[in-house]
C-alpha cells in the first residue's frame, strides 16, 4: 500500500467517495459538481486542508481529509 497526498487529477476519485460516504452514512445525496469544487479548493489551498490518498495496485482504495 501507498499512501501520498492528493493531486489534482485525484478529485473525481475523491468526490465520487465524497458522495458515496454521505449516502451511506447519512442516506444523503450530495450534488457531484459541488462536493467536486470542494476537493479542488482543498488540494488548491493548503490552508483549507490536505488529502491524503491509499493506493493499492495503482487504484484508490482509501482517502482521509485533514
Amino acid at each position: 500500500m501507498n499512501i501520498r497526498k492528493a493531486e489534482l487529477h485525484d478529485c473525481d476519485t475523491i468526490a465520487k467517495f465524497n458522495c458515496a460516504m454521505a449516502k451511506e452514512t447519512e442516506n444523503k445525496t450530495l450534488d457531484y459538481d459541488t462536493v467536486l469544487r470542494g476537493a479542488k479548493a482543498v488540494i488548491k489551498d493548503q490552508h483549507k486542508g490536505f488529502y491524503l490518498i491509499a493506493e493499492e495496485k495503482n487504484e484508490i482504495t482509501g482517502q482521509l481529509m485533514v
